[in-house]
């Protein structure tokens, strides 16, 4: 009789080692899709900002090329005469330059 409840006991005890093993490998399982669907969604949200970034790198590209632009167009030679003109500015007939081995004299 005392063999025969070891012998159920140990199936017992088997069966139970069994159930732990593979609620175990269940709960392994979920924590890792888990984890799994954490790493997707993660690289989801990078990806989305990284496309925003690019959308707004391109976008100032195109201003800076635009203010490049509209840069040259102010150095551009009459665009400096007319400002010149609207400055007052008087062109300059001669130039005369100090020599610095003569001496000059200071007017009052």
């Amino acid at each position: 009789m005392m063999k025969k409840q070891l012998a159920t006991f140990e199936q017992a005890k088997g069966k139970m080692q069994l159930k732990g093993f593979w609620g175990l490998s269940i709960a392994i399982l979920i924590v890792l899709t888990l984890f799994y669907i954490y790493q997707v969604n993660a690289i989801t949200n990078q990806s989305y900002n990284i496309s925003i970034l690019e959308q707004k790198a391109k976008k100032m590209t195109q201003v800076k090329e635009g203010l490049e632009v509209k840069l040259t167009q102010e150095q551009y030679l009459p665009n400096a005469t007319k400002l010149a003109a609207d400055l007052q500015l008087e062109k300059i007939d001669r130039i005369e330059y100090i020599n610095p081995a003569k001496p000059v004299a200071a007017a009052k």
